[in-house]
């Protein structure tokens, strides 16, 4: 007797069972995360067309970290960047160390056939280095678009970088450089005429790795995007969105940058944010991930602000509709 009322039991358990699994009731796969909250920033290009920077090809990919409302806001820049860059399959990695000091108070005037310009030079600070590694000091020409190109001396730039891809002419003729992830950089100049010896450090953030969205997916703006990682995110978090043509492979205007400070190894932005970026006609963007320690200091003899940055950059291509 006990046999046959257990088998009722188990009978009555599966048809209750069974009787669920008809029920029409919603069941919901997607992110259930709640956006994160970001600071949004639209974006302006270069304005200046007239002038070539010789040393400084047209972008595959974003290496500095910096928009251009950063160039205008911090003349004097100290990078020490490492990244990688993935176009579904095509994947490839960059490290970079930069010194720049622009002098804006002493712009060198130039006359031709264009009409006036005024081409702020960069400073020589003397010899350079990053822990024991010395700087390049590379001479920066600009040439000038006029009926010929008129090549004039701006200053120097110094760097040190690597880049297998070999695809970024700004690199060619550095010497190398190997971007260390959690490491304390000291950055020191012996300085020259108005600018006196100076030394800076700083702590590079863990390398980044994106794992979501994939490299040439499918992001839909009526949906929240869950931008997911591997590796410990710095101090702050910047996504920067810009429109690329396949044909030439190039980043053709950044649009939009989105900043936060995430506590995980996820970042969720809102649909309503997504329908916020401008329409790119292929509808094909660039998305740069910058997981960046920064601050703001000065350099005795230098009257601008400066800034000294540390980044992981994670570069891939989605389309967005």
């Amino acid at each position: 007797m006990k046999n046959v009322t257990f088998h009722i039991v188990l009978l009555a358990a599966v048809v209750l069972l069974l009787q669920a699994c008809n029920v029409n009731s919603p069941i919901e796969l997607k992110d259930q995360r709640t956006p994160d909250v970001v600071e949004i920033s639209f974006l302006k290009d270069k304005p200046d067309t007239t002038i070539i920077e010789g040393l400084e090809a047209k972008p595959t990919r974003d290496i500095t970290g910096l928009t251009q409302e950063d160039e205008d806001k911090y003349p004097a820049t100290i990078l020490i960047n490492g990244g990688k860059t993935d176009f579904a399959g095509a994947q490839n990695s960059f490290s970079l160390s930069r010194l720049i000091i622009k002098d804006r108070k002493t712009p060198i005037p130039f006359s031709g056939t264009i009409g006036k310009l005024q081409i702020i030079p960069h400073l020589d600070v003397g010899k350079a280095k990053i822990d024991n590694s010395e700087f390049t000091k590379t001479d920066l020409i600009i040439q000038i678009k006029s009926l010929t190109l008129i090549p004039v001396r701006a200053g120097v730039v110094y760097k040190l970088a690597n880049d297998p891809a070999q695809n970024t002419s700004g690199f060619r003729g550095i010497s190398q450089f190997e971007y260390k992830p959690n490491y304390q950089y000291v950055i020191e100049a012996e300085g020259k005429d108005s600018i006196r010896q100076f030394s800076k450090s700083i702590q590079s953030p863990d390398q980044i790795t994106i794992v979501n969205p994939k490299p040439a997916g499918l992001v839909f703006s009526d949906e929240d995007l869950v931008v997911e990682w591997h590796g410990a995110v710095g101090e702050v978090a910047r996504l920067m969105i810009s429109t690329y043509d396949e044909k030439t492979g190039h980043v053709q205007k950044p649009l939009m940058l989105l900043t936060a400070r995430p506590t995980t190894n996820s970042l969720v932005i809102s649909s309503k944010v997504l329908k916020l970026v401008p329409k790119a006609p292929n509808g094909r963007y660039m998305l740069s991930f910058i997981s960046t320690n920064r601050y703001e200091t000065s350099i005795p003899g230098y009257a601008d602000k400066v800034l000294v940055q540390a980044a992981s950059i994670y570069n891939l291509t989605v389309s967005i509709r």
